[in-house]
């Protein structure tokens, strides 16, 4: 809330590693958005989630995975 008052609007980029049984082991900000308010929500949003587990024959113990978040304000 604060940042949209501020108008703050960006773009940023994490990196997650999750592992197989969906929990994130690690969270790291890639690109920043210019707003630390901005990036300190994309980090905490990852920070030790638990995401669905990977499907059943998956060969691998862990993925990386980068996401990159469009924050834009929208007003009613």
């Amino acid at each position: 809330e604060d940042a949209a008052r501020r108008g703050e609007e960006g773009i940023n980029q994490v990196r997650i590693v999750v592992n197989r049984s969906g929990h994130v082991e690690s969270v790291e900000l890639v690109r920043p958005s210019g707003y630390r308010a901005l990036d300190t929500a994309a980090v905490a949003l990852f920070r030790d989630a638990d995401l669905p587990p990977f499907p059943l024959g998956t060969p691998q113990e862990r993925v990386t995975v980068d996401l990159t978040i469009h924050y834009i304000i929208i007003r009613n």
